[in-house]
């Protein structure tokens, strides 16, 4: 009988030790990198100096998020939130700042109950570091590239030219109701198309809010043949010396974050639309040609060690219907980082300081 003890104990422990052995050879998270889109937002006042601000339904979405950050990555944090392992960076919109703030607050609610409050151990709010828009080609892709912008103008003004004329008929009722008569004048500048882009945003904005619409807003709401934005944002990545002026330094900045020595585990940025809508085209996972990211969607990817040194990636996509993992075509599932690299490296290898000059 003891000798039937001692074997099934020794059994037990092969078992033990394997399945521990096992366990070890998961691969380990080892950063994060997270976009995100501002929370929804008033419209713009002026087209000509864009600044709508975040809504009370904005800023919510954005405490949300970063209490859905500490929920999916408060383990690997050590549910603990500082500056040393967490850095959120903006573009200086006020709307990315607030953002940024709201997801650092919610990302560490817990640090700063009342109670907590009450015995003197005050809450430190993360750091939100900006980039200065005349150098941002990062977040909010403003920095003057005199190649890009030529580009983009010569490809601009074809796509406006045609977009007016397929909507002419209504092009006619809108110019009659607003007195923008030169949107019809297909020998002037391509920005001539602004008013409406300003017109047609203030009307979903109050369709969202329950406003009532007259016929024209109406049909900019509702006519999917007037869906502007997506198709113009598309213009700035559809050729690859687009997308190294374009989207080289983002991908730069993400590569080079996880080949850090000293990198953070959860690097945030708080960005707009229009950056994750064509770096996501470019990466070839974004299917609406028609939509662009909503309010608070976020693109994550995470980096993982296996037990053999070898890292790979996993990008997942939040937005208000889910969260969806996503497979970057030509990237094997793993997706290897070096794989990553090689792929993109027509991108990434881009020097902007030399190719924006014309």
């Amino acid at each position: 009988m003891q000798l039937f003890q001692l074997l099934a104990l020794i059994c037990f422990a092969c078992v033990f030790k394997q399945a521990n052995c096992q366990e070890t050879k998961l691969p380990s998270l080892i950063s994060v990198q997270v976009i995100v889109r501002h929370g929804d937002r008033e419209p713009d006042t002026d087209f000509q100096n864009p600044a709508g601000e975040l809504t009370n339904k904005g800023k919510k979405q954005m405490h949300d998020f970063g209490i859905f950050l500490r929920g999916k990555y408060g383990k690997f944090l050590n549910y603990v939130t500082s500056s040393k392992s967490v850095s959120i960076l903006s573009s200086d919109k006020g709307r990315t700042i607030e953002s940024g703030l709201l997801i650092g607050r919610g990302l560490s609610e817990d640090k700063f109950k009342k109670s907590e409050l009450d015995k003197g151990n005050m809450y430190v709010p993360f750091p939100v570091r900006t980039i200065p828009a005349e150098i941002d080609d990062v977040i909010q892709t403003s920095r003057i590239c005199p190649r890009f912008e030529k580009l983009v103008d010569d490809s601009f003004v074809i796509y406006v030219t045609d977009f007016v004329e397929r909507n002419r008929r209504f092009f006619i009722k809108f110019a009659q109701a607003t007195g923008h008569w030169i949107i019809l004048n297909n020998t002037a500048y391509p920005h001539r198309i602004d008013p409406f882009v300003f017109y047609q945003e203030q009307a979903i904005y109050n369709a969202t809010i329950g406003l009532p619409l007259d016929d024209m807003a109406q049909e900019t709401v509702v006519n999917p043949d007037l869906v502007f934005k997506p198709g113009f944002e598309a213009l700035k990545i559809d050729s690859l010396e687009k997308q190294r002026l374009y989207m080289g330094p983002l991908f730069r900045q993400l590569t080079n974050t996880f080949l850090a020595e000293d990198k953070k585990k959860l690097n945030i940025y708080s960005a707009h639309d229009r950056v994750m809508y064509t770096f996501m085209l470019t990466l070839g996972v974004w299917q609406d040609p028609k939509e662009t990211p909503p309010y608070g969607a976020a693109l994550s990817v995470e980096l993982y060690e296996t037990f053999s040194g070898e890292t790979f990636l996993e990008w997942w996509y939040k937005n208000d219907t889910g969260i969806y993992l996503l497979e970057i075509p030509g990237c094997d599932k793993p997706c290897f980082f070096s794989q990553f690299i090689s792929q993109f490296d027509q991108i990434m290898s881009g020097d902007n300081e030399i190719e924006c000059q014309l």
